[in-house]
């Protein structure tokens, strides 16, 4: 004997996927993609350069299809005629970026300091890491 339904309850127990929303995804995706694209101005040759802007742009055309920001960097390693190439300029450019940052920090820090004002506690510790790291007298 078959159980009988409800109208509009589905028979079947199957889980729904869970689909992230856009808006929660765009900062994630927006990074990744940023951080391929400008890896490609450290890729050394102009030609291996070009290439690499071409294929984040195609990339950036199909940004619908991507569910997470690690997938633009490996679309952008995969798609790369030279991998390898590719994630030495990531690298690199990780390397460049992280630099800029933690200076622009640490002079930030410097000057909230100087002016007797309060940094707040979760930055102070990033400070102090940054300042450990460089070598600096806490």
């Amino acid at each position: 004997m078959s159980e009988a339904v409800d109208p509009g309850v589905a028979a079947t127990s199957e889980p729904k996927e869970e689909k992230p929303c856009v808006q929660c995804l765009v900062p994630e995706i927006m990074t990744a993609w940023n951080s391929a694209r400008g890896a490609c101005e450290f890729v050394p040759d102009e030609k291996g350069r070009e290439e690499c802007r071409k294929e984040l742009e195609e990339i950036a055309k199909d940004v619908k299809s991507i569910k997470k920001g690690s997938e633009v960097i490996y679309k952008a390693i995969k798609s790369s005629s030279n991998p390898a190439a590719f994630i030495q300029a990531q690298i690199e450019f990780a390397k460049t970026h992280n630099a800029a940052n933690t200076e622009a920090i640490l002079k930030w820090a410097d000057e909230m300091e100087k002016a007797g004002k309060e940094i707040p506690e979760d930055i102070a510790k990033i400070v102090k890491f940054y300042r450990i790291q460089a070598g600096s007298q806490i």
